[in-house]
Formats: structure tokens, sequence, C-alpha cells
């Protein structure tokens, strides 16, 4: 997009201000730089030479959190995400080697094995104990980690190596979420083999690029983009476990992605298949890229209402966001922790036994949150919580199956 098609795009906003509304930034900063019409125009600005790319310029329009609660309350359809993408793009480049690396690191053997010793008992916490910063609040976030899964066709089992069968039901990992979903990820495999449905993990896979394109490295997106369309190419249905993954891909494969847990709800199941019962009260957190990427919030709630006696409680984003996205997660660590305190706050007054949400950032940045808190609950993906109810005629062909303990906070 050139600079005209850009303000072209730019001039469909008309201040109306209905966005205001809706945008965490602004609701906690009440500055009309912090909200998508003042970045909007900060852009228009910036094109048309009345203003300067300023550091202070920078810092507002790399605030956005990408909630795209803004384009879903536009009368006007305006599209936010790609005006402000391309005014990222537009600031001053910096390197990209550190976001090139961090799509890489959930990828590397040596550093899944590091992410599993760091969760042995005392020495995650010795490991926070001796560093600072950005390490600590990274040492801090650092998920639980299972087995990584390798690429290759999965029928009714393990997965192994091998070619991808053409139309079959492929699974998207990630980068992070190799780190982070790997749970997940082994339990939609045995949801898959409990339902019968085939399901492949092609190789050649990795980032979905989103984190390269929100930081305006739109270029530095572009080949991991076309190593997932290269990998996918003979898939079916793709499956992403991460919502903030997910509405990426859904821009490259259109309709051809589908979240997990939507996947999975609209499956026919076999007769005689029942989940086992739950007698529990279970929060659902809805991340912003599952309401406004996917729209499958509601399907989540229905594969959750499988599970018999559950007790399913709806955690209010108030804010419009909890925090967790992208590298704010990191970079923004004051407006991240304000953004979640509100759910923080409602997960202690409800007190759930179980708290779930779809989302890799969401996850990592509320399980720090809860513990720092010292509220000990675990908090897991839907996928997760409806794969540890499968009857245990199910699990006999998987004796993997995660003990509860891996999954706690």
């Amino acid at each position: 997009m050139n600079d005209s098609q850009l303000l072209q795009q730019a001039d469909r906003c008309v201040k109306c201000g209905l966005c205001l509304a809706v945008c965490p930034t602004y609701a906690l900063r009440a500055n009309e730089a912090d909200s998508p019409r003042g970045r909007i125009a900060l852009i228009q600005g910036m094109l048309t030479g009345d203003l300067d790319a300023s550091t202070q310029l920078e810092a507002h329009l790399r605030g956005c959190l990408h909630c795209l609660n803004c384009a879903k309350a536009c009368p006007s359809a305006v599209e936010y995400s790609l005006i402000i993408d391309a005014g990222l793009e537009r600031l001053p480049k910096k390197s990209s080697w550190r976001l090139d690396q961090l799509s890489r690191w959930g990828q590397r053997p040596w550093l899944q094995q590091l992410a599993r010793g760091l969760n042995l008992p005392g020495l995650h916490r010795l490991a926070e104990g001796l560093s600072w910063g950005s390490w600590r609040r990274l040492l801090e976030l650092l998920p639980q980690v299972a087995r990584p899964l390798q690429p290759g066709p999965a029928v009714a089992g393990p997965v192994v190596r091998g070619p991808v069968v053409q139309g079959q039901t492929a699974l998207f990992l990630g980068c992070i979420g190799q780190l982070n979903d790997s749970p997940a990820q082994h339990a939609l495999v045995r949801l898959c083999a409990a339902l019968q449905i085939p399901l492949s993990i092609p190789p050649g896979q990795g980032c979905c690029g989103a984190l390269h394109r929100h930081q305006g490295f739109a270029e530095s997106s572009e080949p991991l983009r076309q190593a997932n369309r290269q990998a996918f190419v003979e898939a079916g249905p793709i499956l992403s476990l991460s919502s903030g993954c997910g509405a990426e891909l859904r821009q490259q494969f259109g309709d051809q992605l589908e979240d997990a847990s939507a996947f999975i709800a609209r499956q026919t199941w076999p007769a005689g298949l029942t989940l086992q019962p739950l007698a529990a009260r279970v929060a659902l957190h809805s991340p912003c890229s599952l309401r406004n990427g996917l729209g499958t919030e509601q399907a989540v709630w229905r594969l959750l209402q499988r599970i018999p006696e559950i007790q399913l409680l709806s955690l209010e984003n108030s804010l419009g966001c909890c925090g967790g996205a992208g590298l704010q997660l990191i970079e923004q660590p004051q407006l991240a922790d304000q953004l979640a305190e509100p759910l923080l706050e409602q997960i202690e007054r409800l007190r759930p036994d179980f708290i779930v949400t779809s989302n890799s950032g969401c996850a990592l940045h509320l399980r720090r949150a809860l513990r720092l808190r010292g509220m000990d609950m675990p908090l897991l993906h839907p996928i997760e919580l409806v794969a540890r109810q499968l009857p245990w005629s199910t699990m006999a062909a998987n004796p993997s199956r995660s003990s509860s303990k891996e999954h706690r906070a």
C-alpha cells in the first residue's frame, strides 16, 4: 500500500468517536492520541508532513494492542488494522533481529528442553531471583512445557513423521505456541483420535507472522507466510489453538483456517462417546482475537457445555483487553498489568476451579498475574479441559495423558 492509498483508507475515518468507548488504551489514559481515531490522525499527519515521526508519536502508535474492538464498533467499516500496520511500517526502521529470533525460539529443541528444566521445583524461582528487567518478566511468563509434537500424520494415535495426506485436517503449531500450547496440542491429538478424525502436522510450518506485521515489519513477515502456505498446500481444514495466530492465518487461508475449539464443537461425535462429568466452576475468558478476529467465542462455550455438570462463568473484559497482546506484554508491562487488573478482581471474587482461555499471549499473561497474586488455580485451553474429561477407555492408547498438576498456574 503506497502513501496515497493509505491516506485514502485513513480518510474513511470520519472521527465520530464511537471507537473511544471500546478502546482499552483510551479507557486507561483518556488521551486522544491513544485512541483509534487519534492514531489514524497521527498517521495522516505523518503522511502529509505535518507531523514528524517523533519518539512520542511512535509511542502512541506502538501502544495499539491490535484488539480490533474499534473495527467492530466502527459504523463506516474503517479497516483500522490495515491502517495501523501500514502506519507502523512507515516509522523509522529498526532491526527485526529480535523478532526473527523470537519467532524461532519455540521451535528449537534446546530451548524446549531448557524450558522444561526451568519448570523443575525451585529452579524457576531461582532463575527469576537471579534475573532483572525484561529477562525477569520473560522468566515469570515461562509456561509449563510438554514434549513437543513432531510433524507428520496422526490417525487415531500418536503423531509420527511422514507426508501430509491431501485434504486431511492439519494442525498449526506456531512458534511460541510450541512452548506454551504444547499441552493443548497433545490434548487436541487425543480428542481427534477419540472422534476418529485423521490429523496431520505438516513439516516446514513456522511462525504465523503476526508479531512482525504488528511491529511494522510486513516485508519480514512475508517469508513466514509463504512458508506456511507451502506447508499447508495439501491440507484440508487448518486448525489453530491460539486465537491470535488463528486471526492472522485467517487473512492468509480464509475459511480453511478454523479455531480448533469451534472445529471440535461442530463435529458429529461417535455414538456412546460421552465426556466424564466435571462438577466444577469454570471461568471462561474470551480473547480479543477470538471475539473480533475469528468470531468463535460462542462455539467455545458450546464445546465446554458438552461436559456434564460443568458450571460455566463468563469473565467480562471491562477494559476490552486483558493486556496479553503480542510484544506489548513484554515491552509495555505497566499497561499490560493495568489491563489485567479487572479480570484478576473478577477471578478473585468468583474463585473458579478452572480458568480457560484460547490465546497463547492471554494464557501467559494471566498465569503470571495469578501466580504473583497468590491465586493457585489451573489455567487451561478449552481443548485441554475437554480432553481431560474423555472416558478412560479412549486413553488406553495415549499413556502420555497429562496430570492436573502439569497444568496448574
